[in-house]
C-alpha cells in the first residue's frame, strides 16, 4: 500500500508532456508562417464572405472593412513573426506562451479596432 502511494506521488511530481517539444515548435512555426501570409493579404482584400477580419461592423461598410483589415493585417504579420521567432529561439512551454499571448492580444485588439472604425465611419 505505502509503496504504491509513494509511486503515485512521484508520478504526480513529474511534468506531464502532452506533445513532444519539437512537434509543438514546428506547429507554432507553421502557424506563425500562416499568420504572416494572411496578414500580408488581409489589407489587400475587398469585402467578401470568406477571407478577412469579418466582424459585425466590418461587413457593413467598405471603409470599416478596409481599416479593420489593414490594422489586423499588420497585427497578424507582427504576431506571425513573433511566433516564428519564438518557435526557433525558445524551448518547451515557453514557445506556446510566447505565441499564444500575442495571438490573443492581436485577435482582441483587431475586433476592438473594428468596432472603433465602425463608430468613426457610422453612416
Amino acid at each position: 500500500q505505502i509503496s504504491s502511494i509513494v509511486t503515485a506521488v512521484k508520478f504526480m511530481e513529474e511534468p506531464v508532456q502532452v506533445m513532444p517539444e519539437k512537434l509543438s515548435s514546428w506547429i507554432i512555426a507553421m502557424l506563425g508562417a500562416a499568420m504572416t501570409v494572411m496578414g500580408n493579404y488581409m489589407p489587400k482584400t475587398k469585402r467578401n464572405a470568406y477571407f478577412g477580419l469579418r466582424t459585425v461592423w466590418s461587413v457593413k461598410n467598405d471603409k470599416v472593412w478596409f481599416e479593420s483589415n489593414r490594422f489586423a493585417g499588420v497585427s497578424f504579420t507582427v504576431c506571425g513573426v513573433i511566433m516564428l521567432a519564438s518557435a526557433f529561439l525558445l524551448e518547451g512551454m515557453m514557445v506556446v506562451y510566447a505565441s499564444m499571448i500575442p495571438l490573443i492580444i492581436v485577435t482582441v485588439s483587431s475586433v476592438v479596432y473594428s468596432y472603433i472604425a465602425y463608430k468613426k465611419y457610422k453612416d
